[in-house]
């Protein structure tokens, strides 16, 4: 079973405590780590991903409604430990020491309007954002940036067991009620807006195949907004029949373990038809872990 993000990434933000550049005599912030430019799709361990990263120059209260400073980008590995990542462009602390430096971060890499981040809302990107570190000259950054996702994960998997026909072939499946991330603010990371879906959310990517007795992945998967009550989203699910035809399972639910589809949860969602029912399990992979059953008649 392929393995999802640890539950958090950190990345620490290491600076040069004697480097300065000659003409501005100004310290470089230099940073520490681990997601080339996977803005679709959920970001995985071991991989490496572009983030976005800015900073806002104050000598009092951050306003994070307001132009950045500075804007940068820096492309981390995914893992469990704080490690050393470039700000592309290289960016530097305020000459003055009475002018602190508040440095954030998010994925995908997106412009920030009003405190505002801007998304697709296709149920595909695997949005994170961290939280906030700051410092100056004098008092250089040793806080690490933690970004935490803030999409539930969703990949659906299909079998049957020895009593269903041969020649069953999944179609589609289409969630009903899940919504995806439009708009999140900053620096608080909280979601403002959600595409809705009024015809339902299909499922990406899925090839037309045979259903067979292993379990396997049907599309690809989908990162939706947390909902507090998992029986909020129900699927739809199109097979075709070995006689030709097809028929359609409306309105299945499944449950979870903690009764939601969480943030930062990725669940594994296994569809095992047998000859008079579809019996759904859903299993949690890290991300966070966890698991549930449904039966389905």
């Amino acid at each position: 079973m392929r393995k999802f993000l640890f539950p958090l990434m950190a990345f620490a933000i290491i600076t040069g405590c004697d480097e300065k550049n000659t003409s501005e005599n100004r310290i470089p912030i230099l940073l520490n780590s681990g997601v080339t430019d996977l803005t679709k799709a959920p970001v995985e361990n071991n991989s490496s991903a572009t983030v976005r990263v800015e900073g806002w120059e104050s000598n009092a209260a951050a306003d994070y409604t307001a132009a950045s400073t500075w804007q940068s980008s820096a492309v981390v590995k995914v893992q469990d430990t704080p490690a050393a990542i470039t700000l592309d462009p290289v960016q530097y602390y305020h000459a003055s020491s009475d002018y602190d430096t508040y440095i954030m971060g998010w994925h995908p890499v997106v412009d920030a309007v009003g405190g505002v981040l801007a998304f697709d809302g296709d149920a595909t990107e695997d949005i994170m954002v961290s939280n906030v570190v700051s410092g100056n000259k004098d008092e250089q950054i040793g806080d690490a940036l933690v970004f935490r996702h803030l999409t539930s994960q969703l990949r659906f998997l299909v079998k049957r067991d020895a009593t269903a026909d041969g020649g069953l072939v999944i179609k589609s499946i289409v969630l009903k009620g899940a919504m995806a991330p439009l708009t999140v603010g900053i620096p608080d990371g909280n979601i403002i807006s959600s595409q809705s879906f009024p015809a339902g959310l299909n499922v990406p990517g899925i090839a037309e195949a045979e259903i067979l007795a292993d379990a396997r992945q049907a599309g690809d998967a989908v990162l939706i907004t947390p909902v507090e009550n998992n029986t909020a989203v129900t699927l739809d699910i199109t097979v075709g029949l070995p006689e030709g035809g097809d028929y359609v399972y409306e309105n299945i639910a499944f449950t979870t373990a903690d009764g939601a589809l969480s943030a930062g949860t990725a669940y594994d969602i296994t569809m095992t038809f047998k000859q008079k029912e579809i019996v759904l399990t859903a299993n949690i992979v890290p991300w966070n872990e966890s698991d549930g059953s449904v039966d389905i008649y």
